[in-house]
């Protein structure tokens, strides 16, 4: 499965400090989620960098519950491959010049 511009939707709300992701194709298509701290530590050879980061599942589809997403390891992958798009994304479009070049939608409550 790749990870593209069409794998998932940011989710706004003026009532919450943070966005949320809305995951529209395969098996997590409709899970809703937000992505908590993220933390970047280089290696201490300074080789490369570990990134660590916590998410939870807001609303669940038709096959999962919020409490088997909050443990499920392929989520788990899937949710931190969303987050390096959005940072590579972000990092190539500042480098370009170009704001905000993902889907966006209003996160009702």
């Amino acid at each position: 499965m790749e990870i593209n511009e069409n794998f998932f939707t940011v989710m706004e709300s003026d009532q919450e400090d943070h966005f949320a992701f809305r995951i529209d194709e395969g098996d997590y298509k409709d899970v809703i989620f937000k992505i908590g701290n993220v933390k970047l530590e280089e290696d201490g050879d300074e080789s490369g960098a570990a990134c660590t980061f916590d998410y939870n599942a807001l609303r669940p589809n038709e096959t999962y519950t919020i409490e088997e997403l909050d443990k499920d390891i392929i989520f788990g992958t899937i949710v931190g491959e969303v987050l390096n798009f959005m940072l590579t994304t972000s990092i190539q479009d500042a480098m370009n010049g170009i704001n905000g070049t993902h889907n966006t939608a209003e996160l009702s409550q």
